[in-house]
């Protein structure tokens, strides 16, 4: 039996086998969802559910309470210390206090449909926003089970549940534009996102029911009981929630929204497939969103006795982890960002490129914000946090100015900032408590100069190919700067020894030779 606060290397390379290729799968899905809308709604409709989609995010952290804090934190954290009795009356209280707050968001949001469409410029009826919010609640719901499903490393139940909505909502427009036409209509999308939504949930749910049916027999030995816990929960929630609030506020979701309310839905159709696009890749790129793969690891981790190296170390290597397998689609951006904008949007959308690049920075602001946040996370930092996400709610005020009074394009600038400010005090605080979260800068050094080398070849080869069709042109230049990226990083070696062989552990076989 494994010990209190320890994952078996087993559990986790099954979790993370299932991840890898539920996320690669669902990547390419939603992706080539994202192609087919793009297509399909007419640009005052895609503008229109684009701001939708960004209020549906918003919805969904503020109406959760802390609750979703709360699973991440304390589910891993029972289910390591073999405390299932424990585990079930918490998973079972978090799901039925996440439907009734859900329930009373949406109850509380159908009365304002209409104000919804007047002040954020939607191109549409009050009762297409009233359909909506059906679809935030059973979303909402399953996005919910997804998050208990990763808190306990079950990922291949997670992923399925994920895949199957996404698939769902490809194969369903699909068959309707092929057989509608051209265009569809934004209700018509708005029905089928609504099924999937309800089938993602009720198949979620009953993977989850029968988990909780199965659960062995109590095994712990720890001498806390549910009074204590709760009891740290309360210190440490609240302030956690208000941090993800506040952060929700400057979040590219609520940019989005701020987009809309000043220029308008279908004038923010640019900004907002290069705003999907990153969220997509925040949500489905596998590495990136392996951290909610990993965050049951950190909060075990925090048991050891050697917590205060052991968390920067994971955190770090995380880091180094997204901005390897970004480095080669960033060094892309660069080079190709209007092209690859033309491409993807069907010749709608090329101003999009600009955003696609200047976003490019915010990503990996966010990957290393996701790291710290981790290790913030395990320690129950959260009066840290909510100081912090307060310090950067300022990057969301100069973005907004400057975008209202020169260029919507500031809007990048003022969600790096925020991003920044949080990382910079969250680091202080965890020093504050001997926990030296740090920048490895020679490896990230090697990394940039792989990709610097990749975006030379990609230049190249672009160049090369100026009478080749845009598909084959970016698709051949991606993949031969892809390679020349894998081979300078392999001879470089960006990683360390250490992390090399925990990588390679975690693989079961010796395959990470970076």
């Amino acid at each position: 039996m494994k010990p209190p606060g320890h994952y078996s290397k087993q559990a986790v390379s099954a979790s993370l086998a299932h991840f890898v290729l539920g996320r690669s799968i669902g990547m390419l899905l939603a992706f080539a969802l994202l192609l087919l809308l793009v297509r399909v709604l007419p640009a005052g409709a895609y503008g229109t559910y684009v701001t939708l989609l960004s209020l549906l995010e918003v919805v969904q952290i503020v109406s959760s309470v802390g609750l979703i804090l709360a699973a991440q934190r304390y589910l891993p954290e029972l289910r390591a210390a073999n405390r299932n009795a424990a585990l079930l009356r918490l998973l079972s209280r978090l799901l039925v206090a996440r439907a009734v707050t859900l329930g009373l968001a949406v109850a509380a949001c159908y009365p304002l449909a209409g104000w919804i469409v007047s002040f954020f410029g939607v191109d549409a009826s009050a009762a297409v926003v009233r359909l909506y919010l059906a679809i935030v609640f059973f979303e909402g719901i399953a996005r919910y089970v997804e998050v208990c499903q990763d808190s306990l490393l079950r990922q291949k139940a997670s992923q399925s549940t994920m895949l199957l909505r996404t698939a769902l909502r490809l194969s369903m427009l699909g068959a309707m534009a092929y057989g509608a036409g051209p265009e569809v209509d934004l209700t018509d999308w708005l029905l089928i996102d609504l099924s999937a939504s309800v089938a993602g949930c009720l198949f979620g749910l009953a993977s989850l029911f029968r988990f909780m049916r199965a659960l062995p027999a109590e095994s712990g030995t720890s001498r806390e009981s549910d009074t204590e816990l709760y009891a740290r929960a309360r210190r440490y929630l609240p302030p956690a929630y208000g941090a993800q609030v506040l952060y929700t506020a400057w979040s590219i979701e609520t940019i989005k929204l701020v987009a809309a309310r000043l220029v308008g839905a279908a004038q923010m159709a640019p900004f907002g497939f290069a705003a999907v696009l990153n969220s997509m890749l925040v949500r489905y790129l596998p590495v990136f969103l392996l951290m909610n793969l990993v965050r049951p690891l950190f909060v075990a981790a925090r048991v050891r006795d050697d917590y205060r190296t052991r968390l920067p170390f994971m955190a770090t290597m995380m880091f180094k982890l997204n901005v390897f397998v970004l480095a080669p689609v960033l060094a892309l951006l660069v080079v190709a960002h209007t092209e690859l904008a033309d491409l993807l949007t069907g010749g709608r959308f090329p101003e999009s490129g600009q955003f696609l690049l200047l976003l490019a920075p915010v990503l990996l602001a966010q990957g290393l914000r996701g790291g710290i946040g981790l290790v913030s996370h395990a320690m129950e930092l959260g009066n840290a946090n909510l100081v912090g996400t307060a310090l950067g709610t300022g990057g969301l005020v100069v973005g907004v100015l400057a975008a209202y009074y020169l260029d919507l394009r500031f809007l990048c600038l003022g969600l790096l900032l925020s991003e920044v400010a949080l990382c910079l005090y969250s680091t202080w605080a965890l020093r504050r408590r001997q926990i030296m979260v740090s920048l490895d800068l020679a490896s990230l050094a090697r990394i940039a100069l792989s990709a610097g080398v990749s975006g030379l070849v990609i230049w190249g080869t672009l160049l090369a190919m100026l009478q080749w069709p845009p598909v084959a042109r970016l698709a051949l230049a991606f993949f031969f700067g892809t390679a020349v990226y894998l081979l300078v990083a392999r001879l470089i070696r960006p990683f360390r020894a250490s992390e090399r062989d925990l990588i390679n552990s975690i693989l079961k076989r010796d395959f990470f030779h970076w």
